[in-house]
């Protein structure tokens, strides 16, 4: 067997047929799965040698950018993104407004519209049970519990919230929700455009 080949195997170039006749020999024969190793040794070396580590500050100007760009979005009065490291407080001048109450003849599911744009939704929602399931194609939802506890339903996993959580519903995917709570359950909703 030739270095060519053997080299051509252990940068992954050769078609199954050839990949498994190469490992046949490697099996019958010691020196074959040596000059493997071989190779493969030295093609580790080189991909170390070549890696280019990232620039040392690249962690905290990307954490800069986000900021940067949290920190616009709230300037610019408009309604911010949910997004896994919001938190309840970051919405109270949109949620303690006297007009988010939930009427006392609402039924067992009430919403409240926040927000309305082009790209997103963003409402209040009151659930007292339970909510059917649906599937999203052309927006991704999230939520985030203000109050009370619930039991998401994606596709065949069960995830438990309670206030506090957010969660992201991915596109195509079935959700439900269920209460589990002995208080009706709250939740902050965003539809974002996908």
């Amino acid at each position: 067997m030739d270095e060519g080949t053997i080299a051509m195997y252990a940068l992954g170039m050769l078609s199954p047929e050839e990949e498994k006749a190469i490992e046949a020999a490697a099996v019958a024969d010691p020196s074959v799965r040596a000059r493997i190793d071989g190779a493969q040794g030295v093609l580790g070396s080189l991909a170390h040698r070549q890696a280019h580590m990232p620039p040392m500050d690249l962690k905290a100007r990307v954490l800069g950018a986000v900021e940067e760009q949290r920190k616009e979005e709230l300037a610019s009065g408009r309604f911010p993104l949910l997004h896994e490291g919001s938190r309840i407080t970051d919405f109270a001048a949109w949620l303690d407004r006297p007009d988010l109450v939930r009427p006392a003849d609402a039924g067992e599911f009430h919403v409240l519209e926040i927000e309305r744009t082009a790209d997103r939704e963003t409402v209040v929602i009151w659930l007292d049970t339970a909510h059917d399931e649906e599937v999203h194609v052309d927006v991704v939802e999230r939520f985030l519990i203000l109050e009370g506890t619930c039991e998401v339903y994606i596709g065949d996993k069960v995830i438990p919230l309670v206030p506090g959580d957010i969660i992201t519903i991915p596109l195509y995917v079935p959700h439900s929700v269920r209460v589990t709570s002995a208080v009706r359950c709250k939740a902050l909703v965003q539809r974002v455009a996908a």
